[in-house]
């Protein structure tokens, strides 16, 4: 989720990347959300069923997700 604090102090908010914006107050977005905590991501590479056999591709992981 991304986040932007407006000028009479409401909160948008809308899904990382693109989608649909809310505007809340500071209290509704306390009660419905919480900060979720920073992923450790580390080096190291990933290959798919969809790519070739030999292709690796380097990336950042944290052991159950990856930036690609």
């Amino acid at each position: 989720m991304e986040a932007f604090t407006e000028d009479d102090g409401r909160i948008a908010i809308w899904p990382q990347g693109d989608g649909f914006q809310r505007l809340l107050c500071a209290e509704d977005v306390a009660i419905q959300y919480v900060v979720a905590p920073a992923l450790v991501m580390r080096r190291g590479t990933v290959t798919a069923e969809f790519l070739a056999q030999d292709v690796v591709l380097p990336c950042f992981s944290d052991g159950s997700a990856w930036n690609g």
